[in-house]
Protein backbone atom coordinates (compact mmCIF):
# COMPACT_ATOMS: atom_id res chain seq x y z
CA UNK A 1 0.00 0.00 0.00
CA UNK A 2 1.14 3.62 -0.84
CA UNK A 3 1.63 6.13 1.71
CA UNK A 4 2.18 9.75 0.35
CA UNK A 5 2.59 12.94 1.97
CA UNK A 6 3.96 12.28 5.45
CA UNK A 7 7.13 14.27 6.52
CA UNK A 8 9.87 11.88 7.38
CA UNK A 9 13.42 13.14 9.35
CA UNK A 10 16.67 12.65 7.92
CA UNK A 11 18.75 9.64 9.45
CA UNK A 12 16.32 6.83 9.40
CA UNK A 13 16.81 3.86 6.84
CA UNK A 14 19.51 2.62 4.74
CA UNK A 15 19.72 3.73 1.24
CA UNK A 16 19.19 1.50 -1.72
CA UNK A 17 17.88 0.71 -3.82
CA UNK A 18 15.70 6.42 -5.03
CA UNK A 19 24.60 17.86 -12.56
CA UNK A 20 27.77 18.76 -15.07
CA UNK A 21 27.91 22.20 -16.29
CA UNK A 22 24.88 23.05 -14.15
CA UNK A 23 26.12 24.51 -10.26
CA UNK A 24 24.49 27.48 -10.09
CA UNK A 25 22.17 27.52 -12.64
CA UNK A 26 18.69 27.13 -10.62
CA UNK A 27 19.17 29.39 -7.74
CA UNK A 28 16.79 32.00 -9.57
CA UNK A 29 14.48 28.93 -11.65
CA UNK A 30 11.34 28.78 -11.81
CA UNK A 31 8.51 27.30 -13.85
CA UNK A 32 8.83 30.35 -16.67
CA UNK A 33 12.38 30.47 -17.08
CA UNK A 34 14.42 28.11 -20.03
CA UNK A 35 14.40 24.50 -18.78
CA UNK A 36 17.88 22.74 -17.66
CA UNK A 37 18.30 19.17 -17.94
CA UNK A 38 18.57 16.70 -15.24
CA UNK A 39 19.66 13.38 -15.89
CA UNK A 40 17.65 10.38 -14.02
CA UNK A 41 18.42 7.45 -12.89
CA UNK A 42 15.55 4.23 -12.11
CA UNK A 43 15.34 0.99 -10.93
CA UNK A 44 12.79 -1.37 -12.59
CA UNK A 45 9.53 -0.44 -10.16
CA UNK A 46 6.26 -1.47 -12.09
CA UNK A 47 4.49 -0.01 -12.52
CA UNK A 48 5.74 3.23 -11.46
CA UNK A 49 9.08 2.58 -13.78
CA UNK A 50 8.93 0.45 -16.58
CA UNK A 51 11.90 -0.97 -18.16
CA UNK A 52 12.03 -0.69 -21.75
CA UNK A 53 15.09 -2.76 -23.22
CA UNK A 54 17.71 0.40 -24.39
CA UNK A 55 15.08 3.21 -24.33
CA UNK A 56 14.02 5.31 -21.61
CA UNK A 57 11.45 4.20 -19.06
CA UNK A 58 7.75 4.32 -18.95
CA UNK A 59 5.40 4.32 -15.98
CA UNK A 60 3.29 6.28 -13.63
CA UNK A 61 6.80 7.97 -12.11
CA UNK A 62 7.68 9.17 -15.67
CA UNK A 63 4.49 10.41 -16.36
CA UNK A 64 3.75 12.31 -12.87
CA UNK A 65 7.19 13.53 -12.84
CA UNK A 66 7.34 15.28 -16.53
CA UNK A 67 3.82 16.88 -16.35
CA UNK A 68 4.04 18.00 -12.55
CA UNK A 69 7.27 18.94 -11.12
CA UNK A 70 9.23 19.39 -14.18
CA UNK A 71 7.56 22.16 -15.59
CA UNK A 72 7.66 24.12 -12.01
CA UNK A 73 11.03 23.36 -11.33
CA UNK A 74 12.07 24.96 -14.95
CA UNK A 75 13.50 21.48 -15.69
CA UNK A 76 13.63 18.96 -18.43
CA UNK A 77 14.33 15.26 -16.86
CA UNK A 78 16.39 13.25 -18.86
CA UNK A 79 15.40 9.66 -18.32
CA UNK A 80 18.01 7.23 -18.42
CA UNK A 81 17.28 3.41 -19.62
CA UNK A 82 16.38 1.80 -16.20
CA UNK A 83 19.44 -0.39 -14.42
CA UNK A 84 19.98 -2.19 -11.40
CA UNK A 85 19.39 -0.57 -8.43
CA UNK A 86 23.24 -0.63 -7.36
CA UNK A 87 23.80 1.03 -10.71
CA UNK A 88 21.53 3.81 -9.66
CA UNK A 89 23.82 4.66 -6.20
CA UNK A 90 27.09 4.59 -8.59
CA UNK A 91 24.96 6.97 -11.33
CA UNK A 92 24.70 9.56 -8.77
CA UNK A 93 28.25 9.01 -7.87
CA UNK A 94 30.12 8.98 -10.56
CA UNK A 95 27.79 11.88 -12.19
CA UNK A 96 26.51 10.02 -14.85
CA UNK A 97 23.12 11.01 -13.47
CA UNK A 98 22.18 13.58 -10.86
CA UNK A 99 18.70 12.43 -10.01
CA UNK A 100 16.99 9.24 -8.45
CA UNK A 101 13.60 10.36 -7.26
CA UNK A 102 13.18 7.20 -4.91
CA UNK A 103 15.67 6.03 -2.76
CA UNK A 104 15.86 5.13 0.87
CA UNK A 105 18.30 6.97 2.86
CA UNK A 106 21.09 6.47 6.14
CA UNK A 107 23.82 8.48 7.48
CA UNK A 108 26.61 6.44 5.11
CA UNK A 109 24.40 7.91 1.88
CA UNK A 110 24.56 11.56 3.33
CA UNK A 111 27.60 11.29 3.23
CA UNK A 112 28.46 11.08 -0.52
CA UNK A 113 24.48 11.92 -1.61
CA UNK A 114 22.14 14.85 -1.30
CA UNK A 115 18.79 13.79 0.00
CA UNK A 116 15.82 16.10 -0.12
CA UNK A 117 14.53 16.76 3.71
CA UNK A 118 11.10 14.98 2.82
CA UNK A 119 9.74 12.10 1.72
CA UNK A 120 7.78 11.50 -1.70
CA UNK A 121 6.36 8.44 -0.99
CA UNK A 122 6.25 5.64 1.69
CA UNK A 123 5.42 1.90 0.92
CA UNK A 124 5.12 -1.19 2.59
CA UNK A 125 7.17 -4.37 1.88
CA UNK A 126 5.67 -7.56 0.41
CA UNK A 127 6.32 -11.32 -0.15
CA UNK A 128 5.66 -12.63 -3.25
CA UNK A 129 4.54 -17.00 -2.52
CA UNK A 130 2.93 -19.77 -4.95
CA UNK A 131 -0.52 -20.78 -4.05
CA UNK A 132 -0.79 -23.03 -1.44
CA UNK A 133 2.17 -22.17 0.16
CA UNK A 134 2.09 -22.24 4.26
CA UNK A 135 2.49 -18.89 4.62
CA UNK A 136 -0.91 -17.76 3.03
CA UNK A 137 -2.95 -18.84 5.94
CA UNK A 138 -1.45 -16.09 7.54
CA UNK A 139 -2.83 -12.59 7.12
CA UNK A 140 0.77 -10.52 7.86
CA UNK A 141 4.03 -12.18 7.59
CA UNK A 142 6.71 -12.06 10.25
CA UNK A 143 10.25 -11.64 9.81
CA UNK A 144 10.84 -14.63 11.20
CA UNK A 145 8.41 -16.57 9.43
CA UNK A 146 11.03 -16.56 6.39
CA UNK A 147 13.76 -18.13 8.82
CA UNK A 148 15.43 -20.86 6.80
CA UNK A 149 13.68 -19.66 3.52
CA UNK A 150 15.27 -19.31 -0.08
CA UNK A 151 14.28 -15.81 -0.49
CA UNK A 152 15.10 -13.44 -3.72
CA UNK A 153 15.59 -9.53 -3.90
CA UNK A 154 17.11 -7.80 -5.84
CA UNK A 155 20.73 -6.36 -6.27
CA UNK A 156 21.26 -2.83 -4.20
CA UNK A 157 17.96 -2.97 -2.78
CA UNK A 158 17.99 -2.63 0.94
CA UNK A 159 16.31 -4.64 3.42
CA UNK A 160 13.96 -3.23 6.50
CA UNK A 161 16.33 -3.20 9.24
CA UNK A 162 13.89 -5.81 10.89
CA UNK A 163 14.94 -8.63 8.07
CA UNK A 164 19.13 -7.95 8.67
CA UNK A 165 21.06 -10.78 10.58
CA UNK A 166 18.47 -13.21 10.21
CA UNK A 167 18.79 -16.78 9.40
CA UNK A 168 17.37 -16.05 5.62
CA UNK A 169 18.75 -17.61 2.74
CA UNK A 170 18.80 -14.35 0.33
CA UNK A 171 18.98 -14.95 -3.39
CA UNK A 172 20.30 -11.85 -4.82
CA UNK A 173 19.20 -10.99 -8.48
CA UNK A 174 21.03 -8.91 -10.66
CA UNK A 175 19.24 -8.64 -13.40
CA UNK A 176 18.08 -5.26 -14.61
CA UNK A 177 14.20 -6.35 -14.37
CA UNK A 178 14.80 -8.33 -10.75
CA UNK A 179 11.07 -8.22 -10.09
CA UNK A 180 10.35 -10.34 -12.87
CA UNK A 181 13.34 -12.64 -12.81
CA UNK A 182 12.38 -13.06 -8.92
CA UNK A 183 8.59 -13.89 -9.80
CA UNK A 184 9.36 -16.31 -12.67
CA UNK A 185 11.69 -18.47 -10.06
CA UNK A 186 9.33 -18.19 -7.33
CA UNK A 187 6.71 -19.87 -9.77
CA UNK A 188 9.38 -22.45 -10.62
CA UNK A 189 9.99 -23.50 -7.22
CA UNK A 190 13.40 -22.16 -7.23
CA UNK A 191 12.76 -19.46 -4.90
CA UNK A 192 10.50 -20.12 -1.43
CA UNK A 193 9.28 -16.13 -1.60
CA UNK A 194 10.47 -12.98 -3.23
CA UNK A 195 10.83 -9.87 -1.33
CA UNK A 196 9.39 -6.65 -3.09
CA UNK A 197 9.42 -3.08 -1.58
CA UNK A 198 5.88 -2.26 -2.10
CA UNK A 199 2.58 -4.70 -3.53
CA UNK A 200 1.92 -3.02 -6.28
CA UNK A 201 5.13 -4.48 -9.12
CA UNK A 202 4.94 -7.71 -7.83
CA UNK A 203 1.41 -7.49 -8.77
CA UNK A 204 1.53 -5.88 -11.86
CA UNK A 205 4.83 -8.11 -13.04
CA UNK A 206 3.00 -11.16 -11.83
CA UNK A 207 0.13 -10.45 -14.63
CA UNK A 208 1.77 -9.34 -17.30
CA UNK A 209 3.57 -12.70 -17.06
CA UNK A 210 0.62 -14.97 -16.34
CA UNK A 211 2.11 -16.44 -12.87
CA UNK A 212 -0.41 -17.01 -10.31
CA UNK A 213 1.48 -15.72 -7.01
CA UNK A 214 0.02 -14.07 -4.27
CA UNK A 215 1.17 -11.64 -1.85
CA UNK A 216 1.28 -11.18 1.55
CA UNK A 217 2.33 -7.87 3.41
CA UNK A 218 5.48 -7.93 5.80
CA UNK A 219 5.39 -7.13 9.03
CA UNK A 220 7.98 -4.71 8.90
CA UNK A 221 8.59 -0.84 9.40
CA UNK A 222 7.38 1.26 6.56
CA UNK A 223 9.81 2.69 4.51
CA UNK A 224 10.19 6.36 3.46
CA UNK A 225 11.80 6.70 -0.20
CA UNK A 226 13.04 9.85 -1.00
CA UNK A 227 15.04 12.08 -3.83
CA UNK A 228 18.33 11.70 -4.08
CA UNK A 229 20.37 13.87 -6.14
CA UNK A 230 24.23 13.69 -7.08
CA UNK A 231 26.85 15.85 -5.02
CA UNK A 232 27.38 18.75 -7.56
CA UNK A 233 23.71 19.86 -7.84
CA UNK A 234 22.95 23.18 -6.41
CA UNK A 235 21.40 22.27 -2.95
CA UNK A 236 19.02 25.15 -3.45
CA UNK A 237 17.41 22.71 -5.91
CA UNK A 238 17.29 19.88 -3.71
CA UNK A 239 15.90 22.49 -1.30
CA UNK A 240 13.42 23.15 -3.74
CA UNK A 241 12.58 19.89 -5.26
CA UNK A 242 11.73 18.05 -1.85
CA UNK A 243 8.69 20.10 -0.60
CA UNK A 244 7.63 20.07 -4.42
CA UNK A 245 7.66 16.52 -4.90
CA UNK A 246 5.83 15.93 -1.46
CA UNK A 247 3.54 18.12 -2.20
CA UNK A 248 2.42 16.58 -5.77
CA UNK A 249 2.63 13.14 -5.15
CA UNK A 250 0.02 13.83 -2.28
CA UNK A 251 -2.78 15.09 -4.55
CA UNK A 252 -5.63 13.00 -5.98
CA UNK A 253 -3.91 13.67 -9.19
CA UNK A 254 -0.73 11.24 -8.37
CA UNK A 255 -3.60 8.90 -7.07
CA UNK A 256 -4.99 8.75 -10.56
CA UNK A 257 -2.05 8.61 -12.09
CA UNK A 258 -0.82 5.55 -10.81
CA UNK A 259 -4.25 3.45 -10.59
CA UNK A 260 -4.95 4.38 -14.61
CA UNK A 261 -1.12 2.35 -14.98
CA UNK A 262 -2.57 -0.17 -12.63
CA UNK A 263 -5.69 -0.86 -14.29
CA UNK A 264 -4.50 -0.91 -17.83
CA UNK A 265 -2.45 1.37 -19.31
CA UNK A 266 0.91 -0.13 -18.66
CA UNK A 267 -0.41 -3.37 -20.30
CA UNK A 268 -1.42 -1.76 -23.28
CA UNK A 269 1.41 -0.01 -24.18
CA UNK A 270 4.29 -2.56 -22.70
CA UNK A 271 3.63 -5.70 -24.34
CA UNK A 272 4.87 -9.11 -21.97
CA UNK A 273 7.98 -10.43 -22.56
CA UNK A 274 9.59 -13.72 -21.32
CA UNK A 275 11.62 -13.36 -18.54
Amino acid sequence: MLWPRRRALLGGAGWVFGLSGLSGLFGAAGAQEASARLRVATHSLPPYVIAQRAAPPQGALREFMDAELAPLLGVQFDWLPVMTALRVQRSLLDGSAELAPLLTLSVAGLRVLQFAAEASLFMDSFVALRPGHPLLRRERVQAADLLGQHVGTALGLLLPPDLEGLDIRWDVVSATEADRAILTRVARGQLDAGYFSNPESPRWSAQQLGIPLQLRQLDVARRALFPAFARHVDPELVARYGPLAAQHFATERWTRTLQRWLQGVSAASTPARSA
